[in-house]
């Protein structure tokens, strides 16, 4: 056996074992999943069921302006579905605990004035916007091509608000249901802006709940049947009205 190899060749074999060792640590370092980082948001509920609820407006009305359109907004909607819609089911879980105090069942529907107020006012917005009698047809058609192009593409994704994306991922279960209306406590009915024959008694209704300098909104005018909602002023009080035949009463 040689025993008169250099000192500084055995230090070198010596310090292989740690060379590879720190190598792997260090190759294992780099390959670990780094977690994107964030902040609780409750405002992202908000967010996201605004911005779920204004995607699904506009695949509806620009539908309606042709086949090709039609289309397109069939696309758009399942592409952005594809990349969003578990985020979108929990904010609307979310969004709809917030509101159980002031939710209800009508017609075997559960529903909430302020759901239905928020989506009745981006439909109206959403609706403003594509007016054809403010716009050439062909200029709506290019409107709602460039919208849904953009839903398609990915550059309208609630990512666009990072932090509430990511909060929103946290919540999100692996397994999200079948797409549908969102807010899903806006139910079907629609707000009509003409009040009907009861207006006298549903303002004493609404008198004799302690509800004055209230915002009123028509949601069912069918005589003898009207459906009203009153947000009351300098409160979150909400009141849900039905009438019929003239005699109104408060749920």
């Amino acid at each position: 056996m040689n025993l008169t190899k250099p000192f500084s060749h055995i230090l070198k074999i010596a310090a292989l074992p740690i060379s590879l060792a720190a190598l792997s640590l260090l190759q294992s370092c780099t390959e670990k999943e780094v977690v994107p980082q964030f902040t609780a948001d409750p405002a992202a509920f908000d967010y996201a069921v605004s911005e779920t609820a204004e995607m699904q407006l506009y695949v509806q009305e620009c539908s309606k302006l042709g086949a090709d359109l039609q289309k397109m907004a069939s696309e758009a909607q399942t592409a952005w579905y594809q990349r969003n819609w578990p985020e979108a089911q929990v904010a609307d879980a979310s969004y709809s605990q917030k509101l159980a105090a002031q939710t209800l069942t009508y017609n075997n529907e559960r529903v909430a004035l302020p759901a239905i107020k928020l989506y009745a006012s981006l439909e109206k917005e959403i609706k403003l916007r594509l007016d054809q009698t403010r716009h050439s047809h062909s200029n709506v058609v290019d409107y709602c091509s460039r919208k849904l192009a953009s839903y398609k593409e990915g550059t309208m994704d609630l990512s666009r608000n990072k932090n509430a994306d990511l909060y929103l991922k946290s919540l999100a279960s692996n397994t999200a249901s079948a797409p549908f209306k969102i807010p899903s406590l806006s139910g079907s009915l629609v707000v009509n802006n003409d009040p009907g024959r009861s207006q006298f008694n549903l303002e004493k209704t609404l008198n004799e709940q302690g509800c004055t300098d209230s915002e009123i909104l028509t949601l069912r005018n069918d005589w003898p049947y009207e459906v009203y909602g009153a947000f009351c002023g300098g409160s979150d009080k909400t009141i849900f009205v039905t009438c019929e035949w003239g005699e109104c009463k408060s749920q």
